[in-house]
């Protein structure tokens, strides 16, 4: 049985572009990430289900300003 993939959030440096970030989620679904959503508005970037594999390489790319598990929080 195969790694379950985590969700993460990532966020660009301000600097980076569109396209570059397009590149970003075109290698991401390339190596088995789901895309879930891409964020224009707040910040730059994306979230979406990765690889721990590609986790791993993308967390020291020089683009990423931070990349985190993205956690869900429920109400008693």
């Amino acid at each position: 049985m195969g790694e379950i993939n985590k969700k993460y959030i990532v966020s660009f440096h301000k600097e980076i572009t569109s396209d570059q970030i397009d590149q970003h989620i075109k290698i991401a679904e390339s190596k088995g990430g789901k895309i879930h959503r891409r964020y224009t508005a707040v910040m730059n970037g994306f979230s979406a289900y990765l690889p721990r594999e590609y986790y791993l390489e993308l967390k020291d790319h020089p683009d990423i300003k931070r990349i985190d598990e993205d956690q869900e929080f429920g109400t008693c």
